[in-house]
């Protein structure tokens, strides 16, 4: 794979050699002790030359330890992804350093170049915290802004600073901008990906200006330069001051809505526009909240633990956790290979009627990825209330946090079956969502929905015909849709 330098990503360190988080803090405390001794720009940009190239073979040979890797990662996963970090950072802090030495000398090229190099390092750190679900590093939206701004100043921004692809200042500034407003820790890995090419695509469609447009108020975005944040909608409270620009978006959106892309590509597109145009503010109120809940996750999962707690005592789980024990469930075997399925405890941090945002510090025996469904049980609650996770959040301490979206009560773990001689049944969950739990549907696996399709559906005491009527929501790891009585 390459990285936003163009350079093709290097092998794991031959044997012998000192690890790459070693190398990686070596050459970040090389870079800030040169950048203090104030070097001549000639001198600097010669070490910069030198050291450069070493820096982005340790950044590639950090890479392979952690892309790929969900949350919550391993001790030697963030490592790795903390030493790529902060090496980054310290080459866009080098590189920065010459930028705005070269500042308002003859050059405006070479300077364009030095700004394009450092803010290049810092897009690769915020792709990379991106791709692991990782918080942001504190500064990088800083650095990002103030480098823009040198390149702004000196009248830099807008040429192009590398032919080999063409970019600018200015162009690479606002695929970044846009990209953050698109969601990233929302999105599935395909779809962050798929929504970066979309802007990428179409970047030029958007600018950047001291003063906002006389276009679509809702698609104006307030980037407040002096602060340490993305972009963000600005809407009636606006902040001022001689940092402030305004992202103008209206003429993407415009592009993505009406570029008549076919089919999913046109729904995805839609999508990213929505996120672009007057992001909706929070529609439920969330309230700080304390204590833990039950987590599971996965249809299978869900619908064993809801089979197994039906006649679970509230009142004696009250009781143990006023003693001070946590959630008394334990992981329950699967059937088929005796595995165990896991079950953990999770702090509630804050809550609305709509779901919880959730943090966890200790590892957990399953990943915890965008579009899970999960199930979860509050303690005197023998019901389980089904979720779907909408966003994750890693610490570099190894502490998780993710948002869960309430869709519906569990009632029941079922055996679903096509309607078929000789079709595989498989373990669903019968729900129920909408006021007084008057409507049902059926949770199951991936791949089990097919419009009017009939299914056999039994549990516990009884047996019936269903048909599907309408998919609600699905993705690779579940289906959520209505049935209706044949």
């Amino acid at each position: 794979m390459t990285d936003s330098h163009g350079t093709t990503q290097a092998g794991a360190p031959p044997r012998g050699r000192t690890s790459a988080p070693d190398d990686a803090r070596r050459l970040a405390a090389r870079l800030a002790q040169v950048e203090k001794i104030k070097l001549p720009l000639e001198e600097h940009l010669a070490f910069l030359a030198r050291t450069g190239e070493r820096c982005d073979e340790v950044l590639h040979e950090l890479a392979p330890l952690f892309e790929g890797c969900v949350q919550p990662m391993g001790d030697r996963e963030r490592e790795a992804l903390h030493a790529s970090r902060s090496l980054g950072l310290a080459c866009a802090a080098a590189y920065a350093f010459a930028a705005r030495a070269r500042a308002g000398t003859s050059g405006s090229q070479k300077l364009s170049v030095l700004t394009l190099k450092a803010m290049r390092y810092v897009v690769d750190v915020m792709a990379t915290s991106y791709a692991t679900y990782s918080r942001l590093p504190d500064g990088a939206w800083r650095q990002l802004h103030q480098l823009y701004l040198l390149a702004e100043r000196e009248g830099v921004a807008m040429g192009v600073a590398d032919a080999a692809s063409r970019t600018s200042v200015l162009g690479l500034y606002c695929e970044t901008l846009l990209v953050s407003l698109a969601g990233p820790y929302r999105l599935s890995p395909a779809d962050r990906d798929a929504a970066a090419r979309l802007v990428r695509d179409r970047v030029a469609l958007a600018t950047v200006s001291r003063e906002a447009p006389d276009t679509a108020g809702t698609c104006h975005f307030a980037i407040e330069c002096e602060e340490d944040t993305p972009p963000r909608p600005a809407r009636e409270n606006r902040p001022a001051g001689t940092h402030l620009r305004i992202l103008d978006t209206s003429a993407l959106v415009k592009d993505l809505r009406m570029g008549a892309l076919p089919g999913e590509a046109g729904a995805f597109a839609a999508k990213i526009a929505a996120f672009l145009d007057d992001p909706p503010k929070r529609s439920m109120f969330r309230e700080a909240a304390d204590g833990s809940v039950a987590i599971c996750v996965g249809v299978k999962a869900i619908a064993f633990f809801v089979a197994h707690e039906a006649g679970v005592n509230g009142e004696s789980e009250a009781l143990a956790l006023r003693q001070g024990l946590t959630m008394p469930l334990r992981a329950l075997p699967e059937d088929e290979s005796g595995r165990l399925i896991p079950i953990h405890e999770w702090a509630v941090m804050n809550a609305s009627s709509g779901g919880l945002r959730l943090q966890r510090r200790a590892s957990t025996d399953y990943p915890v990825a965008i579009g899970e469904v999960v199930g979860i049980r509050a303690p005197s609650k023998a019901e389980w209330r089904i979720g779907v996770t909408r966003w994750v959040t890693g610490m570099t301490d190894g502490t998780i946090e993710f948002g869960v979206q309430f869709f519906a009560n569990a009632v029941c773990a079922v055996w679903l079956r096509p309607w078929q001689a000789g079709s595989e049944r498989a373990l669903a969950l019968l729900v129920a969502e909408g006021e007084g739990n008057t409507e049902e549907l059926l949770l199951a696996p991936a791949g089990a929905y097919e419009e009017s399709r009939e299914y056999e559906i039994a549990g516990e005491g009884f047996r019936s015909r269903v048909r599907a009527a309408a998919l609600v929501e699905g993705n690779g790891k579940f289906e959520l849709f209505r049935v209706a009585p044949e």
